[in-house]
């Protein structure tokens, strides 16, 4: 039997949208984001505990490359025990979102441990979307942040009898709501730093941190286009003014750092922030940088220059330079490391070479002495350099010089 060719289409098309019909209805539906997490009994008390504080606004850099910032320094605090793991979510009310229990005790096997890691950041990245997603795929934010009150509300959650009690932080610092914010500005210079931290103290607003290890990942750093980027002395007086607050409330500051993430690919969205504005002052030198080859490099993992002459030259010649500048202010030299092709330093590890970097910014800072220079020197850690100067896992010498420097800048 003839079957015309009009018919034959006919024939092909229902049954191509037939088999588009059975093709939809068998693909999988899309998995819906929970949001909603399990807590744990709070009689729990294991010996660490961790409580991490985010800020996933949208002044701030790609989320994502926060957390893997953050994965080296939870692995080395979770290391083989039992810990109680807490997040609290610093926007512009600040909530406890998480409260479970962590096992890489011994009697894991490696592989256990790495999936529990995996099950840690997978959380963050959990909370991360539920904030900053909408309608159904996330829960209700309140816009601004408030990092100060995410940290009280995240250390009262500590226990009085643990004997390991970290707080890890992941956001940019720039506080916009609560007890004090930054909408008008940064505080201009040390001695304002000073004065909000006393306000703070005056009026209760501190909080308590004694007995707690801050680490603080990707401070001061911003969204391009989203947030104007801090200047050299813009990231200084951010970084006092935390490092102040947390020393002050009885914490330890050592791993509050400015600028430890590597930037990747950028993003969009996050939770609603103000945009903090701030002055680019004139000043009474430009940044100076010293490199290397200007002698600012050291025998091992020493202050000890390697070419003591030639460091002393350079000096000599920055001395005259801040000696016709009239910096009444003073400076600050802030020193930088490589990661000397360590696993703490390629995996960019916050904190990283943080004595190390201070003592040779102080090295340096003798040498500006007995050039003459009289004007206040304010040596700081600048710690691990902004180049990431690993490739597979091993350290890349003409990275390396990249990192090893030291940065001289007018104090505000």
């Amino acid at each position: 039997m003839k079957i015309s060719s009009f018919r034959f289409k006919n024939i092909f098309l229902v049954l191509l949208v037939a088999g588009s019909v059975t093709l939809t209805a068998c693909s999988p539906p899309a998995i819906k984001l929970s949001c909603e997490f399990q807590e744990v009994s709070n009689d729990l008390v294991p010996d660490t505990e961790v409580v991490v504080v985010i800020a996933p606004s949208d002044k701030f850099i790609n989320f994502q490359s926060a957390i893997a910032a953050a994965q080296p320094k939870l692995k080395e605090i979770l290391g083989e025990s039992q810990s109680k793991l807490s997040i609290v979510l610093a926007d512009g009310s600040p909530r406890l979102i998480v409260n479970r229990i962590v096992d890489t005790a011994g009697s894991l096997t490696e592989s256990g441990r790495n999936q529990q890691m995996k099950d840690v950041l997978a959380v963050i990245d959990r909370i991360n979307r539920c904030a900053t997603g909408s309608g159904e795929n996330g829960f209700a934010v309140t816009d601004e942040s408030d990092f100060l009150d995410a940290i009280q509300r995240g250390s009262a959650i500590f226990s009085a009898d643990s004997s390991n009690k970290q707080l890890v932080i992941l956001g940019n610092g720039l506080q916009t709501a609560g007890s004090f914010n930054f909408k008008n500005g940064l505080p201009g210079d040390q001695q304002a730093v000073d004065a909000a931290i006393d306000q703070l103290k005056a009026n209760n607003s501190l909080g308590s941190l004694v007995g707690v290890t801050v680490t603080w990942i990707g401070l001061g750093q911003t969204r391009v286009g989203e947030q104007q980027v801090l200047d050299e002395n813009a990231r200084t007086r951010l970084l006092n003014f935390w490092k102040k607050l947390i020393d002050s409330a009885g914490g330890n500051s050592d791993g509050v750092v400015a600028g430890s993430i590597g930037e990747g690919a950028t993003a969009t969205g996050g939770i609603t922030t103000s945009v903090v504005p701030f002055v680019v002052t004139s000043v009474c030198i430009e940044p100076i940088t010293v490199r290397s080859e200007d002698g600012f490099e050291f025998k091992g993992d020493s202050a000890e220059f390697k070419n003591r002459q030639l460091a002393t030259s350079t000096a000599t010649k920055i001395a005259s330079q801040l000696n016709s500048a009239n910096c009444t202010q003073g400076i600050t030299i802030t020193g930088y490391v490589a990661s000397g092709g360590s696993a703490a330093g390629c995996a960019r590890v916050a904190g990283f070479g943080t004595d190390l970097s201070l003592a040779r910014a102080n090295a340096f800072k003798g040498l500006l002495v007995a050039a003459g220079v009289t004007i206040k020197i304010e040596p700081m850690a600048g710690g691990l350099g902004g180049v990431d100067d690993c490739e597979n896992g091993d350290g890349v010498e003409e990275l390396m010089k990249q990192n090893r420097i030291a940065k001289i800048t007018a104090r505000q």
